[in-house]
């Protein structure tokens, strides 16, 4: 049985970790995956899971455009 969220905000976390597993391993690329719109909503609604979040894709992003 896996992880099943249950507030919109879990949802979304969910979404963005595993959009930054998949860009780690090149499966998508920054355009494709959607993040930006996520992270928006993300700092509204949770801040603290923003400040946690968004610098790990920030590194990732750099690390692809190297």
């Amino acid at each position: 049985m896996g992880f099943k969220p249950r507030t919109s905000i879990e949802l979304n976390v969910f979404h963005i970790k595993r959009n930054l597993k998949k860009l780690r391993s090149r499966e998508i690329n920054i355009i494709d995956c959607g993040l930006n719109k996520r992270f928006d909503r993300l700092k509204t609604e949770s801040p603290e899971w923003f400040e946690d979040l968004h610098p790990q894709y920030i590194d990732i992003a750099k690390d692809i455009n190297r």
